[in-house]
């Protein structure tokens, strides 16, 4: 019979099939083959059998990364600690694993000080972060038991890896809503920790800053993550005709202060204030596009471009306004996100040129000013073509007729509307002794499946001894 299950036979010995002799209160005897080939997990309890009565009693912890974008700060992992009795949960950003054991150290101080308990057991897997003998000397001189899951059983860990995955899917959709850059993660999955620490937890029935703190959270002063806003400048220099406030982009709340994290893109840094009007549309519009490397010294140049006058369905609705109301009855023992201290917001995670790539012929220029033109568009010629070496599409007909079309149809909208907004082109009068310069689109496929298309300015065609600064496109 194929070693069917004992289940099964009786179910036939019903009368469902004729000729099987089977007596259904007869026991089958244990077969061999049946446990070594049809072996299979143990099932899982849904919740806990034994429920802790205390804080700290359990501190469940996990590691999540490494993220495939560095932050804005460096690192590439958050981890994350998770007290049991009250679901509240604490992330640290951190650059690579070893430095686990010292942010909890830091966690460690910081809850015990604040609810006068003691941690008793952590429970973790067996990732070599937390199974180590510094780790172990570590817990072993403060008596707190470890509690590991079976190996490869990341369901025994279940609370700190559900939590993980709920922080990274609303960073996601808050990232995604605000057309965030990928570096910009840390400060959208803090952020998302700070929220669902006010959030009713469903295994409990309460919400975790109420059960950690003993008092009931208010949510009048959060914002739209990625919104636009207006920071007031408290330089006592400034002049009379300054501008009173600057603008930056609203990508969290401090935890140290009763006051919102605004990052400036000129100043390449976070503030902390709450002196703030916001803005809600996105922050982010228009500063991070992701164009080709163009040297300063020509981006500043003028260029006349002979484009087509298109028309854009989008439109931009009134903005509106809203004064900041700082919270009065909430402490600021918010999630700490320092780790390793405050991040410097250097750009970072520059696109390294492709190993192959087709270089387009340009003459050599004469001056020593036509070389270091020519050396230019030689290599925005080279990077822009670089996709020659893939299989992505070289015209817009093949885009058109590939199985992504409407994927490259969208690109290819947003790339007209980043240069609406940029204000890259001006329509002008050709002049009668000028050619105009080709153009062509660059499709590119990036991470995740991501669609990216290019406009370009063929400028391998122009010839030395000829006007760089200004040209024109047909």
């Amino acid at each position: 019979m194929g070693h069917v299950n004992e289940r099964d036979l009786k179910s036939m010995a019903n009368g469902s099939v004729h000729g099987l002799k089977f007596n259904n209160n007869e026991k089958l005897s244990d077969c061999e083959i049946c446990a070594s080939e049809k072996q299979v997990r143990a099932a899982f309890p849904k919740t806990d059998e034994v429920r802790v009565s205390n804080l700290l009693e359990i501190v469940h912890s996990d590691v999540c990364g490494p993220m495939r974008h560095a932050s804005n700060g460096g690192a590439k992992y958050f981890v994350t600690f998770i007290d049991e009795k009250s679901t509240w949960c604490e992330i640290f950003f951190i650059k690579t694993k070893s430095e686990v054991l010292n942010v909890f150290k830091e966690y460690k101080a910081k809850v015990e000080t604040f609810t006068g308990e003691k941690i008793r057991a952590l429970q973790t897997d067996n990732g070599r972060e937390y199974c180590n003998e510094q780790f172990d000397t570590f817990l072993s001189e403060f008596g707190i038991k470890r509690r590991l899951t079976a190996p490869y059983t990341p369901q025994q860990n279940g609370m700190a890896e559900r939590k993980n995955r709920t922080l990274v899917e609303m960073a996601r959709c808050m990232m995604k809503y605000a057309d965030a850059p990928p570096s910009f993660w840390a400060e959208a999955v803090n952020t998302a920790c700070y929220i669902r620490n006010r959030y009713v937890t469903r295994t409990t029935g309460e919400v975790p800053y109420r059960a950690w703190t003993k008092r009931n959270p208010t949510v009048a002063y959060m914002k739209i993550f990625g919104s636009k806003a207006y920071v007031l400048n408290k330089n006592p220099s400034k002049g009379k005709f300054e501008s009173r406030a600057e603008p930056c982009i609203f990508v969290g709340y401090s935890d140290e202060s009763k006051a919102y994290r605004l990052y400036s893109n000129n100043k390449k840094r976070v503030i902390i204030s709450r002196d703030v009007k916001f803005i809600y549309k996105s922050g982010f519009e228009g500063i991070f596009e992701d164009f080709a490397n163009v040297n300063d010294k020509y981006r500043e140049n003028e260029i006349d471009v002979v484009f087509e006058n298109r028309k854009t369905s989008r439109t931009v609705s009134s903005s509106n306004e809203e004064s900041l109301d700082v919270p009065a009855g909430e402490a600021s023992a918010g999630n700490s996100r320092r780790g390793r201290g405050r991040p410097s917001y250097a750009r970072t995670g520059q696109r390294g040129r492709p190993r192959k790539v087709y270089q387009q012929r340009v003459e050599a220029a004469d001056s020593e000013e036509d070389a270091d033109e020519s050396e230019y568009f030689h290599e925005c010629s080279e990077d822009m073509s670089a996709n020659l070496a893939t299989e992505d599409p070289q015209t817009l007909a093949e885009a058109l007729k590939s199985e992504d079309s409407s994927m490259w149809l969208k690109a290819l909208e947003d790339e007209f509307l980043a240069h609406v907004r940029n204000r890259t082109w001006q329509i002008v009068e050709k002049p009668s002794n000028r050619k105009t310069i080709g153009n062509k689109f660059v499709f590119r496929t990036k991470d995740a499946n991501l669609k990216k298309v290019r406009l370009v300015a063929k400028g391998y065609a122009q010839r030395p001894g000829k006007i760089f600064t200004r040209f024109h496109l047909q």
